[in-house]
């Protein structure tokens, strides 16, 4: 008699509840035992609900959004900024429309989603909305009044006498006084060194007049008033002179510490001494006499070197190099200090 085959102790008394499937994926099998058994949602489709067991009850995919296979929601992967999307049925990022030029698409874009490039920008094809604010304003120079536009060039140039900064639907401002805006200026153009110009909205270089006599254009040039010149705008201020220099400390040394040069030089002459008593006058030298030389000078020249030799001698017997007085007036001093005396008293007579 054959035997039977021992059946498991679990069928037939089963009360366990079964797992589902998660979501992005689904089961047709019966007695799945793992969760392996469970399989990727279809790429296109997403599976939102959990315990699916076949792909009817799938979702199409969301317009503007891309399915890859497992997909969770219709919305879970959205198309990258500056693409855009119509179809339901995407699986990839690559296959999501690039943005047309002068529109701006976000993530998740469809046709009618898409926005019109804003005014002072352009939008070239592939344009988000970051990427317009960051990247594409109409450059220093020109501005748009219009939307729309899909390349720089598209952008006006700013008109003369007003400057643009840039990314603006229209003009910054007037031109200012002290400088210049000819056409498509960024910024104003300060008037050439020695002119000025107190009117605002110049559009050429030759509006800038001279400086009047007498007076210096300020650099940097500034905006403010002048009270003291004569013209508003920007003017170099008269009667203003440069700091003078802070006065140098003078040395406290003394005048011991001083150089010895310049001692030497305000020391006070002092007076001759006079020779010691007996000593002869010093001579003035005499010339060659013109026997000794061999020539004979002429009678004006013998005339004046004999006036001179008698005005030296004159000299000499005024002023005594010796220190010998007269009997009456007392026998000679026998110190240099009262020779010098004695000297100053015989010229004192």
């Amino acid at each position: 008699m054959p035997r039977r085959r021992a059946q498991p102790a679990s069928l037939g008394s089963c009360n366990v509840a079964p797992n589902p499937c998660r979501t992005g994926t689904y089961n047709p099998l019966e007695r799945a035992t793992d969760l392996n058994n469970c399989r990727e949602c279809l790429a296109g489709w997403a599976c939102e609900n959990m315990g699916m067991y076949r792909m009817l009850d799938a979702m199409r995919c969301a317009a503007g959004y891309v399915c890859p296979p497992g997909t969770a929601s219709v919305t879970q992967w959205p198309c990258d900024a500056g693409t855009f999307s119509d179809s339901r049925n995407l699986t990839h990022e690559r296959e999501c429309d690039e943005c047309l030029a002068g529109y701006v698409c976000d993530s998740a874009t469809t046709s009618n989603t898409i926005a019109d490039c804003s005014a002072g920008y352009y939008c070239p094809p592939g344009t988000s909305s970051t990427t317009m604010a960051n990247e594409y304003a109409c450059v220093a120079g020109t501005y748009s009044a219009a939307t729309n536009l899909g390349a720089a060039d598209e952008c006006d140039a700013c008109n003369a006498s007003y400057y643009c900064s840039g990314g603006g639907s229209t003009v910054t401002a007037t031109c200012t006084a002290g400088h210049y805006c000819p056409e498509g200026t960024g910024s104003p153009v300060e008037c050439p060194a020695g002119t000025y110009s107190p009117n605002a909205g110049n559009d050429d270089e030759g509006d800038c007049a001279d400086c009047p006599r007498g007076s210096a254009r300020r650099r940097p040039t500034g905006f403010e008033k002048d009270e003291r010149s004569p013209f508003p705008g920007p003017t170099a201020r008269r009667g203003r002179r440069r700091p003078r220099p802070a006065p140098r400390a003078r040395s406290r040394r003394s005048r011991t510490q001083r150089p010895r040069a310049r001692r030497a030089t305000r020391r006070r002459a002092r007076p001759a001494r006079c020779a010691p008593p007996g000593a002869r006058a010093p001579r003035a030298p005499r010339s060659p006499s013109p026997a000794a030389s061999g020539t004979t000078a002429p009678p004006a020249r013998r005339r004046a070197r004999r006036a001179t030799r008698a005005t030296f001698a004159d000299r000499t017997r005024r002023r005594p190099r010796t220190c010998s007085r007269s009997a009456a007036t007392g026998p000679p001093p026998t110190t240099p200090r009262a020779c010098a005396s004695t000297v100053r008293v015989l010229r004192q007579h």
